[in-house]
């Protein structure tokens, strides 16, 4: 899995991510769930959220949005997202700038 973007924000009470992730396996993936974590500045867990990617299947070098909710925590400070299908998490990378 590729991390093409992802950005994350408070929205009223809400932790907030969104992205768009590109499948690198050479199979199609059904039901791709993505997972946000979020964590303070000492990198202390905080609270974590998931949903389910925009595409219901995701074929080899297709790319699709997603979404991700969360309680809000006040100290927030950074956060990471990981993909999963069937519990299997997925090995996933952040695109590299042109």
């Amino acid at each position: 899995m590729e991390i093409v973007s992802f950005h994350w924000y408070d929205d009223s009470g809400r932790a907030t991510g969104e992205g768009e992730v590109k499948n690198l396996t050479a199979r199609s993936l059904d039901k791709l769930k993505a997972t946000m974590e979020l964590y303070d500045k000492n990198g202390g867990y905080l609270t974590s959220g998931s949903a389910m990617i925009d595409e219901r299947s995701l074929p080899p070098e297709h790319m699709s949005l997603f979404k991700i909710s969360a309680k809000s925590n006040p100290k927030m400070h950074q956060a990471s997202v990981d993909f999963s299908v069937g519990g299997e998490r997925l090995r996933t990378f952040y695109a590299e700038a042109d």
